[in-house]
């Protein structure tokens, strides 16, 4: 099979959906009957004209959309496979940067084309899934869910943990914006830390749209508790898996997410998460996890606690993340997807 994959999209600091996309691709390589064809088209106005060109020269049998959106040109006939990670800006488009008429350009042509021309939809969760077939129906026959692979390194180098962070620490991983839910974060790390004077708060991930509020929740916690919380921003893969090894606890209160891969990523290294109990987090999570309500601070701050100083809970979180991890990612997603 000659399998095409677009990777327009892709920028030089992959996180989230990237780092996804990048899994895939090194399973794609492996196979012996898979012949793999990536295409990037560039920026600018002309872009999709190149990347139709690039495609229809390329004679694929198959064009898998894993990141982006299918292109709005595509060769007649062309079998097309459209991932999608989440439909969440439809209910909630004050969390995205489009308004007016990108708002109506991205959501009832781009998405709305991408998900009718293509022969299937691969949904990365029974979450995303269900919002596929309430947004779109009609859409159910072409859905295929396969929860994405996750894969730990072969070794961890603690030595990138930046020296200033002491143990115990809290870790938030992911991009900062607003449906991540910094401030309920800051908020619960407030009342957990005003009484136990030891744990850090750090935040990894780079800035995304509508940050501003999120940041200033994170420099006034800063300011409040010195030396206590740290933004690193964007940081390599290596230091990455340091962190997750390391922390006593990983938080992720998202509003909302169509995986939430990095709680996945905790479970493999063996750190306890605490999770929102929505969405596709809890369906990933189960009971793998700390599962709390996100709005409220109080039993968050509780949560904290209780992943870095209850006797029993921390290791029996950590015996079930295991488990779970294994289950999720012993299906095989490509052969899901492909058939």
């Amino acid at each position: 099979m000659r399998l095409g994959v677009d990777l327009t999209w892709l920028g030089n600091k992959p996180a989230g959906v990237g780092t996804m996309v990048g899994d895939v691709l090194e399973e794609l390589e492996r196979r012996e009957d898979i012949e793999l064809v990536l295409f990037r088209a560039g920026t600018g106005p002309l872009k999709h004209w190149r990347l139709y060109k690039q495609i229809n020269e390329a004679n694929l049998d198959v064009l898998w959309q894993i990141g982006d959106w299918l292109p709005l040109l595509l060769p007649k006939g062309l079998k097309t496979i459209q991932t999608v990670h989440d439909l969440i800006s439809f209910a909630h488009p004050e969390w995205f940067p489009q308004s007016g008429f990108s708002r109506w350009w991205s959501q009832k042509i781009r998405v709305a084309r991408a998900i009718h021309r293509a022969d299937v939809l691969h949904g990365i969760s029974q979450w995303t899934a269900s919002e596929l077939k309430c947004l779109f129906p009609g859409s159910d026959e072409k859905i295929r869910v396969a929860y994405q692979p996750v894969r730990m390194p072969e070794t961890i180098d603690l030595s990138k943990i930046p020296y200033e962070i002491k143990r115990p620490f809290l870790l938030v991983l992911g991009t900062i914006e607003p449906r991540k839910n910094i401030e309920g974060i800051c908020d619960a790390f407030e009342q957990f830390a005003t009484e136990y004077p030891e744990p850090h708060l750090v935040f990894v991930g780079g800035e995304g749209w509508k940050a501003e509020d999120s940041l200033q929740a994170i420099d006034q916690i800063a300011q409040q508790f010195p030396g206590r919380v740290h933004k690193l921003g964007y940081v390599d893969d290596a230091t990455k898996w340091a962190l997750l090894k390391e922390a006593g606890g990983l938080v992720m209160l998202s509003h909302a997410e169509g995986f939430g891969r990095p709680v996945v990523e905790a479970m493999l290294v063996g750190t306890p998460a605490i999770v929102a109990a929505n969405s596709a987090l809890k369906e990933v999570a189960e009971d793998a996890a700390v599962l709390v309500h996100p709005e409220n601070t109080k039993k968050v701050a509780r949560a904290m606690w209780r992943v870095l100083y209850h006797e029993q809970l921390p290791g029996r979180v950590i015996r079930l993340g295991h488990e779970r991890a294994r289950q999720l990612n012993k299906a095989d997603m490509i052969k899901t997807i492909l058939g």
